[in-house]
């Protein structure tokens, strides 16, 4: 007759909450894209535009939806996803600010793609410095960037020279990128501070 407070307390299913916000995430999601710089067979230099990313931040998420059922009571409820806004590492204007008119130098050498480990390494260690600004006052080290030269890498065994003779290894045809990088950095007139030469002489550069 006078009516007894019965308190409900709410709960969900985690697992399906973030089946849910699973999904949604991947249709909001947006990778951020960097600005590049482009140089054309002309030597032209033109620069790409950046655009930032989104991102749904599922944890936060979560505690707003936690919160949201303390209210569920009231008629009306909402619950707001928090969406961040992901910059790119390299921006148009970062990219106008260095100034980079003209290219400084170039150097190609070539391979037998149908030595299918080797090329595999090559491209490996190409990538590796593919696209790398390098700041003015700024040292590369070759081995720093690249890293070790290890299966776990995705490295294969092809020629490399051991004590003056090819031996097969890990990794060969690294040396190729370097040997054409450092190529380029001469002509370009950069100061080299520490350099390894062959101890053989190699058939795709002087």
């Amino acid at each position: 007759k006078n009516g007894v407070n019965l308190p409900l307390k709410f709960t969900y299913e985690k697992e399906k909450l973030n089946n849910i916000l699973n999904r949604l995430a991947s249709e909001i999601n947006v990778e951020p894209k960097n600005a590049e710089l482009i140089i054309s067979p002309n030597d032209e230099i033109t620069i790409t535009d950046s655009h930032s990313g989104k991102k749904l931040d599922i944890e936060k998420t979560i505690a707003n939806f936690e919160k949201a059922l303390e209210s569920a009571l009231k008629p009306n409820y909402e619950i707001k996803i928090v969406v961040n806004e992901i910059q790119p590492k390299v921006t148009t204007q970062s990219l106008q600010k260095k100034g980079i008119k003209e290219l400084m130098g170039a150097f190609t050498t070539t391979f037998n793609p149908n030595n299918l480990s080797r090329t595999n390494n090559i491209k490996i260690a190409a990538s590796a410095i593919n696209k790398l600004m390098l700041a003015p006052g700024e040292e590369f080290s070759f081995n720093k960037i690249v890293g070790p030269r290890s299966s776990a890498q995705g490295y294969q065994e092809a020629p490399v020279i051991v004590n003056g003779k090819l031996t097969p290894g890990i990794g060969g045809g690294v040396c190729q990128v370097s040997s054409t990088l450092y190529n380029a950095v001469l002509l370009s007139n950069l100061e080299i501070t520490q350099r390894t030469n062959h101890s053989l002489p190699s058939s795709y550069v002087d």
